[in-house]
């Protein structure tokens, strides 16, 4: 993303980074023109740093006549905090891209643009040309450089004045490369978004591959994503559903090769969806590859990330993928030969029980919860008369448990079991030659779990959507247990806000979407607290209009004696961030943690 530094102090800054870094005190000048930023993404690409704005009729020889300055965002990741996630899109006018996906942004009347930066120049220009009856708004006063009222677009000083313009459908369309990472709402409930996500909702499928000359009526979209060592089967999965569910939507034909490099495949070309999977259509992988209009994931640099950018893909995996996944039939002819014998016999009742532990983000397990998990399951076990309990678990110390607890009443699945918090994929650490074994032994549990006559689980994981595939009918009932840490929320979140309420200064670290849920309940209190993010170690940076600090200043604080306490609103990295600010030397009376779970009570 190519951005505008206005501000006169930033630009000093910026051009002592370039300095710093390459020696350079020099950079190309350009007028200012609508053709701008793709002028300077053609100079960007071939080494530029940061380029200066001159006005109309500019002097060259006078540095006074500069406007603001150019930088390219992605040049400098480690300054100005880019996300990892790729957009798909070069600088292209979107006009004359051969397929354009304009769901998304149709759904709107009015786009409230909050900075003038290059993908929300391009998605105005889309806009203009495209739907001249909509209206497009921009907060940020330097979209007079560029538009004037003549063309069809209104620069306001506050998104309050909107009130008085009856929008209607609206689209707000914010230049913060974070947004999609931590949304506090899903983007098609706030209207909230990103101006990466927005680019992407329409330029995701837009390079279309010739890979030969069959199936011209047809265009073909080629599922090959490289998932990589981290993400589990059931991901992959609902990753593939959704991209064939956007396929079929579309009049495509999904064909998957998952080839490369992923926890379930022994070589390379091996394709990791068809060693357990039927196709999603019936074209072949080898005619699509020999294919007149292809659209392939991974030239339109998308991967399984890309669920969490573009925003109809991350609809329709919270409305759970509804896809038709079958096993094939060398994986069915396996199972139906590895079955345990109680789920053979039709007298013998199973309670199935998914526990998941290890890496799961903020589960608090512990002897107390697995007492209570083991006491409910005993309870349901005698009273609805089952003769023996399938455990689907991969934690090591749920497994013994329920050993102690039930004997010869379990049955299970042989493979290998973990205890530990961190990534399950690391911790089992799946050696080559044993990967289609493992992934073979995951499906077999979940193939178990939906022949049971009932179903239990602590959390719904990838296990349970993968089971809920495989069963069709509903279970005699199904229930979750454990329920420690839903009850245990909303006394967490008293506990928080009684110590802010009590204390003169709370720090809460964390901007993401668990302050989001904790800044509702904070409006009262605000006066007390400070927040905290790294963020904020890239420039000023705001949360909710208030200014953030950094982990510096945090200890500064605490070593000033003006904090009290710290609220650390993540579960998943609580323990790596407090580890991180006591060896800062942060001192304070209680540290405290808050995740998403403690806000299910409601």
């Amino acid at each position: 993303m190519i951005i505008l530094v206005s501000d006169p102090e930033e630009m000093v800054k910026y051009r002592k980074l370039i300095n710093l870094t390459s020696g350079c005190l020099d950079c190309p000048a350009l007028p200012l023109r609508k053709d701008l930023f793709g002028i300077a993404r053609g100079l960007f690409d071939r080494g530029a740093c940061l380029i200066a704005v001159l006005g109309d009729e500019p002097d060259f020889d006078k540095e006074d006549k500069c406007i603001f300055y150019l930088i390219n965002r992605e040049i400098h990741p480690a300054n100005m905090g880019i996300s990892q996630i790729n957009v798909n899109y070069s600088g292209e006018d979107l006009r004359c891209l051969w397929y354009i996906d304009t769901s998304l942004i149709e759904r709107a009347d009015t786009y409230i643009f909050d900075t003038v930066e290059e993908y929300t120049f391009a998605l105005t220009e889309f806009i203009r040309q495209t739907y001249p009856e909509k209206l497009v708004v921009y907060l940020d006063q330097c979209a007079r450089y560029f538009w004037d009222e003549s063309d069809r677009l209104v620069c306001l000083d506050s998104i309050y004045q909107i009130r008085s313009m009856q929008a209607g459908r609206y689209m707000y369309i914010k230049s913060d490369s974070t947004l999609h990472m931590h949304p506090g709402l899903p983007d098609l409930i706030s209207n909230t978004f990103s101006s990466e996500n927005v680019i992407n909702s329409l330029c995701w499928a837009k390079n279309i591959s010739e890979l030969g000359s069959l199936n011209r009526d047809k265009i073909i979209l080629l599922i090959d994503c490289d998932f990589g060592m981290w993400a589990g089967l059931a991901y992959i999965v609902r990753t593939v559903c959704i991209y064939s569910i956007m396929a079929y939507e579309r009049g495509w034909v999904p064909v998957v090769r998952l080839t490369g490099d992923n926890m379930y495949i022994d070589f390379e070309d091996d394709n990791m969806w068809e060693q357990y999977f039927r196709p999603v259509s019936d074209l072949s992988v080898e005619e699509a590859l020999r294919s007149k209009n292809v659209i392939c994931i991974r030239s339109n640099q998308l991967d399984y990330r890309a669920i969490w950018v573009n925003p109809y893909f991350r609809n329709i995996w919270h409305q759970g993928a509804e896809f038709d996944v079958y096993l094939n039939d060398e994986v069915m002819k396996q199972f139906t030969q590895r079955l345990p014998v109680s789920f053979k016999d039709e007298k013998v009742r199973v309670m199935g029980v998914l526990m998941r532990g290890t890496d799961k983000p903020g589960l608090r397990k512990s002897r107390n919860n697995t007492k209570k998990v083991l006491e409910e399951c005993r309870s349901l076990f005698e009273k609805r008369g089952f003769d023996k309990l399938f455990l689907a678990t991969e934690d090591k110390d749920y497994y013994d448990a329920f050993c102690e607890e039930f004997g010869d009443k379990v049955i299970a699945i042989d493979q290998k079991r973990v205890a530990g918090e961190g990534a399950i994929g690391k911790q089992l650490d799946v050696p080559e030659g044993k990967r289609y074994e493992f992934g073979m032994t995951y499906l077999l549990v979940t193939y178990c779990l939906s022949k049971c006559n009932a179903m239990l689980y602590n959390f719904k994981v990838g296990a349970y959507y993968l089971m809920r595939k495989w069963r069709k009918t509903p279970f005699e009932f199904e229930c979750q247990i454990g329920k420690e840490n839903a009850e245990h929320g909303l006394d967490n979140l008293l506990d928080c806000l009684e110590f802010i309420e009590q204390h003169e200064r709370t720090a809460v670290y964390g901007t993401g979407n668990v302050s989001d849920k904790l800044f509702v309940y904070l409006k009262k209190m605000l006066n007390k607290v400070v927040f905290v993010d790294k963020k904020a170690c890239n420039g000023n940076y705001l949360f909710h209009g208030i200014h953030v600090i950094t982990p510096d200043e945090l200890t500064a604080y605490s070593l000033a004696g003006n904090v009290d306490g710290i609220v650390l609103t993540t579960s998943k990295y609580a323990e790596e961030i407090e580890t991180e600010i006591k060896k800062r030397g942060v001192e304070v009376d209680q540290i405290m943690r808050i995740g998403t779970e403690d806000f299910q009570f409601k």
